[in-house]
């Protein structure tokens, strides 16, 4: 019936029975290594860009500071 609201337990059954799990894992291991990596080659840039940022800093401060 349209009106019956099955519980979340059903719809989870229901959910399982349908999807093939092994292919969902494979899935969501690959989608999640492939953001891992992106974030990770993201954070790297990121500190690269930061150390030429304050070693020019740094330098600028050096070479106007009074004696």
């Amino acid at each position: 019936n349209i009106l019956d609201s099955p519980t979340a337990w059903t719809r989870v059954k229901a959910l399982l029975g349908t999807v093939n799990l092994p292919d969902l894992m494979v899935q969501l291991m690959s989608t999640t290594f492939k953001k891992a990596v992106y974030l990770k080659r993201m954070k790297q840039g990121s500190d690269s860009q930061e150390t030429i940022s304050s070693s020019s800093t740094s330098d600028s401060n050096t070479f106007y500071e009074d004696d």
